[in-house]
C-alpha cells in the first residue's frame, strides 16, 4: 500500500487556489467576490450580489459538466437563505491540474460576464 503525502496534496491545493485567484483577478470581473482566506480553502468560494446571477452561472457550469456546490442548502432563516442563494463553491483541490483549472476558469469567466451583458 502506498503512503499518501499529505503535505504535497495540501501544497498542490494551495497552488491551485493561488493560480485560480491570479487568473480571476486578471479577468476584470466586478461584483463577484472570490474569497478564500489566505488560500486555506478547498476551492473557490464565489459570492454573487444577486441570486439570479448565482443561478445563471451555476446552471451554465452544470450544463458544461462543472458541478459547483451550493453551500448550506435548504436553510430556513432569512439571512441564511440569502447566503445560500448568493454563494457557490468550486472545487480546485489536488485532483485538478492547470489544464483542468483553465477550462473551469475560462467557462466561469465567460458565464459571469455573459450574465452581466444579458442583464444590462
Amino acid at each position: 500500500m502506498k503512503k499518501i503525502n499529505v503535505i504535497k496534496l495540501l501544497k498542490l491545493k494551495e497552488n491551485n487556489i493561488k493560480y485560480c485567484l491570479k487568473i480571476l483577478k486578471n479577468s476584470n470581473i466586478r461584483k463577484v467576490l472570490f474569497n478564500l482566506g489566505k488560500n486555506k480553502g478547498m476551492g473557490l468560494l464565489l459570492k454573487f450580489e444577486e441570486t439570479e446571477h448565482q443561478n445563471y452561472v451555476r446552471d451554465k457550469l452544470i450544463k458544461s459538466k462543472i458541478f459547483p456546490a451550493v453551500l448550506w442548502p435548504e436553510q430556513t432563516l432569512k439571512r441564511d437563505i440569502e447566503v445560500q442563494n448568493t454563494m457557490l463553491f468550486i472545487h480546485t483541490d489536488f485532483r485538478y491540474n492547470k489544464q483542468d483549472l483553465d477550462v473551469i476558469l475560462k467557462k466561469l469567466i465567460v458565464y459571469i460576464k455573459e450574465w452581466k451583458s444579458l442583464k444590462y
